[in-house]
């Protein structure tokens, strides 16, 4: 049996929250990080050329983080 892993994005500029939520995923089976970022254009570099199941967005993007 073949167990799929969701490849999970990482949006949020605050890099403590960044690193809690990384754990919290890494320490789920069946979940895995492939890009934790701080900016919305570092995620668009990344996301060019991942695949990936899940994102997780900070909702509050100040003009700043584009």
């Amino acid at each position: 049996m073949t167990v799929s892993l969701s490849r999970v994005v990482i949006i949020e500029n605050d890099e403590l929250v960044r690193t809690i939520y990384r754990t919290l995923v890494e320490d789920t089976p069946g979940f895995q990080v492939v890009s934790s970022v701080g900016t919305l254009a570092q995620a668009e570099r990344d996301l060019r050329h991942l695949q990936v199941n899940l994102l997780m967005v900070d909702i509050y993007c100040r003009p700043a983080m584009v």
